[in-house]
């Protein structure tokens, strides 16, 4: 349960106006895992209906369902991702509410050629389609990783990316260049997985043009009573609004949680632009949109380990050169986590 000061992310002006009020969201979840010396698949089902007290139209649903299958044979292994995911509310990219299916796929196949080589090959898809006449779009990418293990802790290799964008109007954005995937892990202490690399992209109309992108994601526990975790985004997804065809996404997010007793304090900040390039790749197809956010927990146990409790307090701020897509919004909250 939780107040929302602008639950339709509008740009508060008297045409379209903040209107907050009460939330009441329901979030069910169910799990099943089975697992083996050599195997393990898990199963996960879900949903969310949130219930505006004040305005209906601001109703939302969301499903997930996801399944996770990972095997391990000799030398090989092979870790996949399945998962479909529903989401009926604000999309915070257009500015309006609206139904859409996403479907993503991930699978992971790994040789080990010797104690300090190994080859290692990702594919990974999403399919987007969105209801109301705002079309579909699609990201496909392949990486092809050859990793060397300098220590216990370190392992990093070169690695070829090849890549295929299809926005709303089926116009393509492919690419193909080198990639340097690096992996650290110190025991539960440290974790850290990197990719950077430089794509040389080819666009449906003969345009070429040059990107690069990078993905860096740590973890950092620093002792039983503080952690930290960072994520750093820089990449292209096919963009549905009108006028523009591609989305450069560079996202920073960053975290920390402190023990205190039973309880545990957290703060959570993240910022993301996005700039809009034409069906064409070229630049300035639809002002550029920032996205700030904030936040504050404190959560703590109940009923031992089957009932939690959190107190959130959150900050959302979008800016744009367009004045429609100029909203802030702060939720106060309160939920209870019950497992079984």
């Amino acid at each position: 349960l939780y107040h929302d000061s602008n639950p339709g992310q509008s740009p508060d002006t008297p045409a379209f106006p903040a209107e907050p009020g009460m939330v009441g969201s329901f979030a069910p979840e169910l799990e099943w895992t089975r697992e083996a010396s050599a195997w393990k698949a898990t199963i996960v089902a879900g949903g969310t209906h949130d219930e505006n007290f004040e305005n209906t139209r601001y109703n939302a649903d969301r499903y997930r369902m996801k399944g996770q299958l990972d095997l391990e044979a000799g030398r090989w292994d092979l870790r996949t991702r399945f998962e479909r995911e529903y989401n009926d509310g604000i999309n915070r990219y257009f500015g309006e509410s609206f139904a859409e299916t996403t479907d993503r796929a991930r699978i992971t196949l790994a040789y080990e050629l010797s104690p300090k080589t190994s080859l290692q090959t990702r594919w990974q898809s999403a399919w987007n389609d969105r209801d109301g006449g705002r079309g579909s779009n699609e990201n496909h990418s392949l990486l092809l990783s050859g990793l060397w293990r300098y220590s216990p802790l370190l392992e990093f290799g070169p690695g070829l990316s090849v890549k295929r964008s299809i926005n709303q109007s089926g116009r393509r954005r492919d690419t193909i260049g080198p990639a340097l995937t690096a992996q650290y892990q110190l025991s539960r202490k440290i974790g850290i997985t990197s990719e950077v690399g430089m794509d040389f992209v080819g666009y449906s109309n003969g345009r070429s043009d040059s990107f690069l992108f990078t993905r860096i994601a740590a973890d950092y526990r620093l002792s039983r009573l503080w952690s930290f975790n960072l994520s750093v985004l820089r990449d292209v997804e096919p963009d549905g609004p009108a006028g523009s065809g591609f989305r450069e996404v560079t996202a920073l997010n960053i975290g920390a949680r402190r023990q205190v007793r039973r309880m545990s304090l957290g703060f959570t900040a993240g910022y993301e632009t996005n700039d809009y390039t034409s069906e064409n790749g070229t630049a300035g197809a639809k002002p550029a949109q920032d996205f700030t956010t904030l936040q504050l927990d404190l959560a703590f146990p109940i009923l031992s380990d089957k009932v939690g409790g959190l107190l959130f307090i959150r900050h959302q701020d979008s800016r744009s050169n367009g004045a429609d897509n100029r909203w802030d919004s702060t939720q106060v909250g309160a939920s209870i986590l019950c497992r079984f």
